[in-house]
C-alpha cells in the first residue's frame, strides 16, 4: 500500500497488470516448452514479466522462482527449467489469488 496510495489506485493498476498476465504466461510457457529455446527471447520476455508482477506480489515466493528460472536461462542451465517454471506458475496462481481476495476484502 505504500506505492500507491489507496485500494482504489491499487485495484485499477493491478486490474490492468492482471489482464497482461494470461498472454505474458502463455508465451513464456511456450518459449520454456520449446526443444530449442531461444535463450534470449525467454530471458528478455522472463524479465519483463519479473518487472510487471513484483510490483504488486508481496509475497515474494514467485518473484524468487522467476529470478532462478532467469538465472537458470542466463546460466544455460535448462535440464530443470520447464519444472521450475511449473513451480513458478503455481506459485504465482496463489499470490495472484491472494492479491484479488485481499483488494476484494478492501474494496
Amino acid at each position: 500500500m505504500d506505492r500507491f496510495g489507496d485500494v482504489e489506485f491499487l485495484a485499477e493498476l493491478w486490474q490492468k497488470a492482471r489482464g497482461e498476465l494470461p498472454g505474458r504466461l502463455e508465451t513464456l510457457h511456450q518459449l520454456v516448452a520449446q526443444e530449442e529455446k531461444d535463450v534470449d527471447r525467454l530471458g528478455d520476455r522472463m524479465h519483463k514479466l519479473r518487472g510487471l508482477v513484483s510490483n504488486f506480489l508481496t509475497e515474494k515466493k514467485a518473484i524468487g522462482l522467476l529470478v532462478t528460472c532467469e538465472k537458470q536461462v542466463e546460466r544455460g542451465e535448462l535440464s530443470t527449467l520447464e519444472s521450475r517454471w511449473e513451480e513458478f506458475e503455481s506459485q504465482l496462481q496463489s499470490e495472484v489469488k491472494n492479491l484479488d481476495d485481499w483488494i476484494a476484502s478492501r474494496s
